[in-house]
């Protein structure tokens, strides 16, 4: 049963090319629904939801109109113009494009399609700084190889049948067979895959074994033009047979398992985290439009098609055939099958071409530049309210908010790979070419001369407090009531409190400002949402509201109830961090680190510290789900030394990388999202890890640092250093 309140997207969806569907996405579980309708219009379901009036829906005039084609959807968003100034990932972009058009992960005939971005997958190391590492993103697959493409150019010239429409591929980028084929090492397309078999696997030669030999195949074979799904930038599972499936023997005698990665690549994490970069690369920055247009865009249907040689068979097209109009039942059975089972083409969402993404002015590599703030103690929280505002909250409570200044600018598209980040296989990070305008040096800019207080003068003197932006209020936590107080960041001004925690609040993290979750000395943890209440769902802002005399509605209980609490530690909480898009909030305390489910509170790992672990002092969560933990072990050779060590771990509980020192321990941890990276910083400096590894691949300073933050692009990291009188320090990192 799905709460009507919880609803939060809904789009109409086809199956089988029909307009029969809807699609529903849930708020509190991140979970989304497909429901098939055979019988009655989906436009009669549809309003009847929205006449129940859902909160989430009925403030959203675009879900009132189902009717409307996809493309209005595309032209109404702003996901565009975001992906061009680069304040959201390429990942993000396509899936958005891929929602929006229809495809789904709960339509194995309409799954999401991603494109294979490298072309090389036999080098012992990976090159990201040459174009030829790349695929040609403006040609669709079945153009790629020169001799193939004259055999579809003179099947298409040959063709001649005054029922069918002309055709270059009989095969399709996205289909059935090509889901289970990168999958089938995982449930349930592992028994999908039996099903369409008749039971049984196809043979082990015809199953996915190599990447290397997959991108060959799908280079020269006439009947293989299968993109990528997904997967293949934030996921290792189907690269290995965890589940010890019999998958069968090749003909060389080799028992097919796991999956054969390119040289370049150490483990199945090293892979996708490279494959991850890849895809957030200038140079696809610069090229990616250009293969939107052939799936998504102008090229996708007609002459421009042709001239793209980007012309499928007639049947993957929306709107070409009635299903429904044939009154044969043996041929309409036929044409089912096809359409199920070859590929359906997304719903076209624009007839021009996508605009290319801004060009960013190069950055020096390393280039640092520091701003002297008017604060007299160390920065506390530094984080980004918006792409250009930065807030700066030192450790007695006094609040400013400076200009940070964006490095991209509107340009032509160029051909060029530009001048931009590289990458070797081992994740390290080489420099960037500055041109003759970079700088850094515009950056940060000093706009907020006069910090306002959000503590009273005698407050901070009585405990550590820990502090985070949620919106256009900072919540604090430390104070000895237990206490969760909010400010204004506009002014400074007190908001109001919520008293839940029977002691002092720890930690306190959010994420994209919608959840708020709280840690207390006692061990306990509650999670607050943040978006407008609505009945059952508890709000933290609007709790703060509703007490004040000019409220006029009834407080009920989920008004100061948590919409969540998170046991299994005995000590202080001592680090927090949550991903509502993973639906995990990872904790840690003296003796454990454990990860729980956002939405139900179930703990899901326990994860493996150290022996004789004394402290987690940091975690965090990459997009990928990979965690990050900071923690300190004394030493097993004796005495009452202590070791500080990083780890990484699977969202499943794996140990992927460790690496010990006796510096410092790290007190920040800033994951990345669109690079498998984490911003490790401390009283030791601050540097940048390979999440995979644990390795360093760039240092950023040698002074301690009290607070961190990225820019919107990932490409700046903002340092506050432990210092007085407090001074940041924003350097390009190149990555």
């Amino acid at each position: 049963r799905l709460r009507l309140d919880d609803m939060c997207h809904i789009y109409s969806r086809r199956y089988l090319l029909k307009l029969t569907a809807l699609e529903i996405f849930v708020a509190s579980t991140r979970k989304n629904y497909f429901f098939h309708f055979a019988s009655t219009s989906i436009h009669d379901v549809h309003s009847a939801l929205i006449s129940r009036r859902p909160a989430r829906l009925v403030a959203n005039p675009d879900w009132r109109r189902l009717h409307r084609h996809p493309s209005h959807a595309f032209r109404s968003a702003d996901h565009t113009s975001l992906w061009v100034n680069h304040e959201i990932s390429t990942f993000e972009y396509l899936m958005w494009l891929n929602t929006v058009s229809g495809r789904t992960y709960n339509d194995l005939t309409q799954y999401p399609v991603f494109p294979w971005v490298l072309a090389d997958y036999t080098s012992p190391t990976l090159d990201l700084s040459r174009a030829s590492t790349f695929r040609d993103l403006s040609k669709p697959m079945g153009a790629l190889d020169a001799a193939r493409l004259e055999f579809f150019k003179d099947r298409y010239a040959a063709f001649d049948d005054p029922d069918i429409p002309k055709f270059m591929y009989g095969s399709h980028y996205s289909h059935v067979g090509a889901v289970l084929y990168y999958l089938v090492r995982l449930e349930p397309f592992t028994s999908l895959a039996r099903r369409v078999q008749g039971g049984r696997f196809d043979h082990a030669d015809r199953l996915f074994h190599s990447v290397a030999d997959t991108w060959a195949n799908c280079l020269t074979d006439t009947s293989d033009l299968k993109e990528l799904t997904p997967e293949w930038f934030y996921s290792t599972a189907f690269l290995t047979n965890h589940n010890h499936v019999d998958l069968g023997i090749r003909q060389n005698g080799v028992k097919l398992d796991d999956v054969v990665l390119p040289p370049y690549a150490t483990s199945p994490q090293h892979f996708i985290a490279l494959h991850m970069q890849a895809l957030e690369s200038e140079y696809v920055s610069q090229h990616l439009h250009l293969w939107i247009d052939l799936v998504f865009g102008d090229k996708q249907r007609g002459p421009a098609a042709l001239e793209a040689h980007n012309v499928f068979f007639y049947l993957t097209y929306e709107g070409l055939v009635d299903i429904d109009a044939i009154t044969d039942p043996v041929l309409q059975a036929s044409m089912r099958a096809q359409i199920a089972h070859f590929g359906q083409t997304p719903s076209q969402l624009l007839r021009e071409p996508h605009v290319a993404r801004h060009i960013p002015d190069t950055l020096p590599p390393g280039g640092l530049v520091p701003l002297l703030l008017p604060h007299v103690h160390p920065i506390a929280l530094v984080e980004f309210v918006s792409v250009t505002a930065l807030l700066c909250l030192d450790t007695t409570g006094m609040l400013s908010m400076q200009k940070f200044t964006s490095p991209y600018k509107t340009a032509t598209r160029q051909q060029a790979l530009p001048a931009a980040s590289t990458s070797s296989s081992s994740g390290a990070l080489s420099p960037q070419r500055a041109g003759p305008s970079s700088g850094v040096d515009a950056i940060l800019e000093l706009v907020d001369r006069k910090p306002r207080r959000v503590l009273p003068d005698y407050a901070w003197l009585r405990g550590d407090f820990v502090w985070t932006a949620v919106g256009a209020a900072v919540a604090s936590g430390g104070h000895p009531d237990g206490s969760v107080r909010c400010y204004a960041i506009s002014d400074g001004a007190f908001l109001g409190s919520v008293l839940h925690h029977a002691t002092r609040v720890t930690c306190l993290a959010q994420h994209r400002n919608t959840d708020l979750v709280c840690g207390s000395a006692d061990g306990t943890i509650s999670a607050w949402t943040m978006l407008p209440s609505s009945g059952w769902t508890s709000s933290l802002l609007d709790t703060l509201n509703i007490f004040k005399p000019t409220t006029k509605r009834i407080v009920v209980e989920p008004d100061y109830s948590p919409r969540q609490s998170y046991l299994g530690h005995a000590s202080p909480i001592t680090a927090l961090a949550i991903r509502n898009d993973l639906d995990v909030v990872v904790s840690g305390s003296a003796e454990r680190c454990l990860v729980h489910s956002m939405s139900t509170g179930a703990l899901l790992v326990d994860l493996a510290l150290p022996p004789r672990s004394t402290n987690v002092h940091a975690v965090a969560v990459c997009t990928v789900g990979w965690i990050v933990v900071s923690v300190s072990a004394t030493s097993d050779t004796g005495g009452d030394r202590t070791l500080s060590t990083l780890r990484s771990y699977s969202l499943q509980g794996e140990l992927l990388a460790t690496t010990t020192s006796t510096e410092l321990p790290v007190t920040k941890l800033v994951p990345f999202s669109r690079t498998a990276h984490v911003v490790a910083a401390g009283p030791m400096g601050a540097n940048v890890v390979a999440v995979h590894s644990m390795m360093e691949v760039l240092p950023l300073t040698t002074v301690g640092v009290s607070s961190a933050a990225l820019s919107v692009d990932e490409k700046v990291a903002i340092l506050g250093l432990d210092v007085m009188p407090a001074q940041l320090l924003a350097i390009a990192m190149g990555i």
